[in-house]
């Protein structure tokens, strides 16, 4: 008989009930409970989310490396796009203030339309 190897690569948080008992059904216990988690990952989900994995001590505060040698690595990033990474003092998710990750990307979305159409409708 063949074996399947099945691998958990995505932390079950904030995942739906049923999908966490599917993880447990195959024996699959927390991603965060190894000894093998990786160095680099992205939270590519709400604030809320990712506040839930730095309360959980799985996310380093990254401020004082951004400000080294005069803010050098923070100043490679777009201030808007680093503030998705960032939490203020006072913040509701109890977060000590500080950058905690790294945007990946920028992009912009923009939407076309028939002026004529439009005025029409």
């Amino acid at each position: 008989m063949a074996q399947l190897k099945v691998t958990q690569i995505r932390s079950s948080i904030a995942t739906k009930p049923k999908h966490r008992g599917t993880l447990r059904a195959l024996g699959l216990r927390g991603i965060s409970q190894t000894n093998t988690l990786p160095d680099i990952f992205g939270v590519l989900d709400k604030k809320e989310v990712f506040a839930k994995f730095i309360n959980s001590g799985h996310v380093m505060d990254l401020t004082t490396a951004m400000d080294e040698q005069n803010s050098a690595w923070k100043n490679r990033f777009f201030s808007r796009a680093l503030a998705q990474n960032m939490f203020e003092e006072g913040n509701s998710y109890n977060i000590k203030p500080g950058i905690y990750g790294v945007p990946l990307d920028v992009s912009n979305i923009q939407m076309l339309y028939n002026k004529k159409l439009f005025k029409k409708a």
